[in-house]
């Protein structure tokens, strides 16, 4: 009966919070700056959610322009493949090179929130975007951060940011 449903659920909770501890580790590396309050996980969430957008866009854009990903990246972003990735991170929103924004077909409301998808990955992220191999990197790492909030979230049940964020802190 109805007691079977509610143990049932109780166990994949439990699953659930062991699975969050397994990868917690390797999400916290990944992180620059992981959560320090409740309020941090929204914007964790938020600003992968930037870059898997840039990213996607990028192959979108890359494959309709016919360049590769890591070069057509160069040309929306405001740094080159010399930058170090602690620069890369803490780049503000300067303007791109302006002889390779003439390179690329780009609307400038789509290369804005390419612009802010590549500066917040950047910045959340430990992963450089110099070529392809990087971009691939740097999507795997930013699905890894959204499923583990989402796990997370579901671990927590129904206390939204706070319990995900005091259950967060036991891991």
């Amino acid at each position: 009966g109805e007691g079977g449903a509610s143990m049932e659920g109780e166990v994949k909770k439990t699953e659930a919070v062991q699975e969050c501890a397994r990868r917690w580790g390797e999400v916290q590396y990944l992180l620059r700056k992981p959560p320090m309050q409740a309020a941090d996980i929204e914007r964790v969430v938020s600003e992968a959610k930037q870059g898997i957008y840039f990213l996607e866009t990028l192959d979108a854009e890359s494959q309709r322009l016919g360049m590769l990903r890591g070069a057509l990246s160069r040309c929306v972003l405001p740094y080159d493949e010399n930058t170090s990735t602690l620069d890369q991170a803490n780049v503000a929103n300067g303007p791109a090179l302006q002889s390779d924004l003439d390179k690329v077909d780009l609307g400038e409301g789509v290369m804005n929130r390419m612009r802010d998808g590549a500066i917040a990955l950047r910045g959340l992220v430990r992963v450089k975007i110099a070529d392809d191999n990087d971009l691939d990197l740097a999507a795997v790492a930013l699905k890894d951060v959204v499923d583990f909030f989402a796990l997370l979230k579901k671990a927590a049940g129904a206390g939204g940011e706070e319990e995900s964020y005091k259950l967060l802190r036991t891991l």
